[in-house]
């Protein structure tokens, strides 16, 4: 395309995921020029099943899924790529492509065994990037009648991570990881930060029994507008042996310099919101975004029971990770709802704009409830293995629940709202189907619940609902603009709901995809003729 005698059709397309954005957005488009940005490689990032995985029998129809980290060259997905084994022996499957960056697999199984799945170092990107290495993992199909869930097989989880994918957050930032069991072995060389030059970033690791809660604090100021990257490595150990089994990393950016008006955020509190059997001796810790000014948290902090009553506390703080302790006077009662509410300000004086709030129930006397997530396999477990946690899902939600033991029934709560009940549950694993489209669009705590003979157990999961499709605007050049010269810059104007996530803009020239934008970085989309 030497001159600008010819009529182009450019078409821009809209993807939801990746980062948050506001509800609009002026938007100048950039991919010929971008700064502090990681070419993060291309890899799987979640499978299903989980990695030693037992499943019963009753489980077949097998779906086996796999997530890329970036969109998939469809052509490289074959029977020759993509394979499933048996006792060590291929078996046959059918192979469904979801959508750009995910893959499903059907296989042909009938009886029990211990199956394998293989993904090949030949898988590539769209931009042709290979997976680097062959990738492959393990479960079992066990005879009908068998727990579905033997803690020792799990991997340990990830439940919840600060700063969030894609995050932008103040230079002081701390980062923290909470896991599903006790990990024996976070270093430095497994769990750490870089720069996108691939230089680490010198941080203190702390790492807390107490919610296996891993935290990096680095030792200095992070740089101002920058991009990071923080690193999970596959040979991290739980103490039953487990490792995480995979490599997983996200990223964060830093703002910029001037004066600090960010206030502070509760990033993590325990116990969870909506956990039930809470034992009657707990104390509540708070994890914030940066450093807070302590004197106000006696009129900023408050512990109700009931909604009503409030309870006195006192309470301790570790500066050196953000970390607040209430420890509430004379304990805590059974059999009752409790409510922790925050609204504190940081050194800087900057005040949380809004209330942050949080509840749980506590159990009979003596209780020890397991909360939010898996436990140490001497209580029933339960768990949600679809969708994953922090996913974003619409229309039509499956909650796919599974779980040891015989629960007398098991509930599906939507935030603080009980939505189904499943009586005596033939075998696990069992779905909730919910229709997001009944919702405001939005994050949502997803939760399970288990009773038992003697006890009950708790899972849950935040998801947001988005059932708003996202727009765009070519705001420059206009319609029938003659273009000259040997490039041309694009100006586009975008939009999403307040709780959607808008991923990128892919260009398009005469139906011809050119090249995608991934936001919020630098959004201009410089075209050369030639």
């Amino acid at each position: 395309m030497k001159t600008a005698s010819k009529i182009y059709s450019i078409i821009t397309s809209l993807f939801i995921s990746c980062f948050i954005l506001p509800a609009s957005l002026f938007s100048t488009i950039g991919c010929a020029q971008r700064t502090g940005k990681p070419s993060l490689e291309f890899k799987i990032i979640e499978f299903f099943p989980p990695a030693g995985f037992q499943m019963p029998l009753t489980s077949i129809p097998l779906k086996i899924s796999i997530a890329f980290s970036k969109p998939v060259d469809q052509s490289t997905i074959s029977d020759t790529t993509i394979k499933v084994f048996k006792d060590g022996n291929e078996i046959k499957k059918e192979i469904k492509i979801t959508d750009r960056q995910k893959i499903e697999l059907f296989p042909e199984i009938s009886a029990q065994g211990k199956y394998k799945v293989f993904v090949s170092s030949k898988v590539k990107s769209i931009i042709g990037e290979e997976l680097g290495q062959d990738f492959s993992w393990e479960f079992t199909i066990t005879p009908e009648g068998s727990n579905l869930i033997q803690p020792p097989s799990l991997p340990p989880l990830i439940k919840k991570i600060y700063p969030e994918n894609g995050a932008v957050v103040p230079q002081d930032t701390i980062v923290y990881v909470v896991f599903s069991k006790k990990i024996i072995n976070l270093s430095s060389s497994n769990f750490y930060i870089q720069d996108v030059n691939g230089k680490i970033v010198d941080a203190d690791l702390v790492y807390l029994d107490e919610g296996n809660i891993a935290i990096l604090k680095p030792k200095n100021l992070l740089e101002p507008s920058q991009t990071y990257i923080v690193n999970l490595r596959s040979n991290i150990k739980a103490q039953d042996g487990e490792t995480l089994g995979v490599n997983i990393a996200w990223v964060f950016f830093t703002s910029g310099v001037g004066e600090d008006i960010t206030p502070p955020d509760v990033i993590f509190i325990s116990p969870p919101n909506g956990a039930t059997g809470v034992p009657i001796d707990t104390k509540i810790i708070i994890f914030f975004s940066e450093d807070i000014d302590i004197t106000s948290v006696l009129s900023g902090v408050k512990i109700l029971e009931d909604s009503i009553t409030d309870i006195p506390f006192t309470f301790s703080y570790d500066s050196g990770i953000f970390k607040l302790t209430l420890t509430p006077t004379g304990g805590l009662k059974a059999n009752k709802n409790y409510t922790i509410k925050v609204k504190v300000k940081d050194k800087k004086g900057n005040e949380m704009p809004t209330e942050f709030v949080s509840s749980f129930s506590t159990g009979i006397g003596g209780d020890t409830g397991t909360g939010e997530g898996i436990g140490d396999g001497s209580t029933p477990q339960i768990l949600i293995t679809s969708p994953t946690p922090n996913s974003y899902v619409k229309d039509l939600m499956n909650v796919v629940v599974s779980f040891t033991d015989s629960p007398k029934r098991i509930e599906l709560w939507i935030n603080d709202e009980k939505k189904q009940t499943i009586t005596s549950p033939p075998s696990s694993p069992i779905t909730f189907t919910e229709d997001t489209r009944n919702y405001t669009d939005g994050e949502k705590i997803v939760k399970v619940i288990g009773y038992y003979s003697n006890t009950t157990t708790s899972y849950s999961i935040r998801v947001t609902f988005d059932n708003t499709a996202p727009s765009v605007l070519i705001q420059e050049p206009t319609e029938g603009k003659v273009i000259s010269g040997t490039s041309a810059e694009i100006i586009v104007i975008t939009a999403d709901s307040p709780d959607g996530r808008l991923e990128k803009v892919e260009l398009y020239i005469d139906g011809f995809f050119t090249r995608p934008s991934y936001l919020p970085q630098s959004l201009q989309i410089f075209l050369s003729f030639s």
